[in-house]
């Protein structure tokens, strides 16, 4: 997965990317972020969230939810120790 599929939707932005392995693991597709498998896919999907805004407007707030509460850094990084069984200050919990 890479970065821009967390940094986009964190920016408050749309996200329309191809759809790969394991992306359904942090985003509900189609839902919080748009995917496209083919290039043909690609062209109708970009034509039609350029005439459905209302749409667009509501993946765009739903990624950027998601992200917000599950893919910041303080969060991963909290998980991360919790994992190896390694402290994680008070402080970093609260902004998780």
């Amino acid at each position: 997965i890479k970065a821009r599929n967390f940094e986009i939707p964190a920016c408050g932005s749309f996200l329309l990317t191809q759809k790969v392995q394991g992306l359904g693991d942090y985003y509900d597709l189609e839902r919080e972020v748009a995917t496209f498998k083919t290039l043909s896919e690609l062209e109708r999907k970009i034509r039609y969230y350029l005439h459905h805004e209302d749409e667009r407007l509501k993946i765009k707030e739903a990624g950027y939810r998601r992200t917000i509460k599950d893919h910041v850094y303080t969060k991963r990084f909290c998980d991360i120790f919790a994992n190896m069984q390694l402290p994680v200050p008070e402080q970093s919990r609260t902004k998780a």
